[in-house]
């Protein structure tokens, strides 16, 4: 966990591999912006 790239894409810009991250990554960030507001 705490790694953008995976899912087993090697670092290309691909969209299914983007969305896995950003999926992965998006409740932290929604938890980050709710305690700073």
């Amino acid at each position: 966990d705490g790694k953008l790239i995976g899912y087993g894409c090697d670092g290309n810009h691909d969209w299914l591999c983007f969305n896995a991250a950003l999926i992965d990554v998006l409740p932290r960030i929604m938890a980050v912006l709710q305690q700073e507001f």
